[in-house]
């Protein structure tokens, strides 16, 4: 795989991410891999983070 620094394209991942108040927002995310179930933390500046 190529670096996005590089010229090549990171790769990204469409995530369903079922929020505390049970609604559900759809994320795209470069440069991580999350696995179905995984428990994840939005960050203030919207960056998704395992935790």
């Amino acid at each position: 795989m190529q670096s996005a620094a590089a010229g090549g394209s990171a790769s990204s991942q469409s995530l369903s991410v079922r929020m505390d108040d049970g609604t559900t927002q759809v994320l795209t995310v470069q440069g991580a891999s999350f696995q179905p179930g995984e428990r994840v933390a939005i960050g203030a500046d919207g960056r998704v983070l395992p935790q």
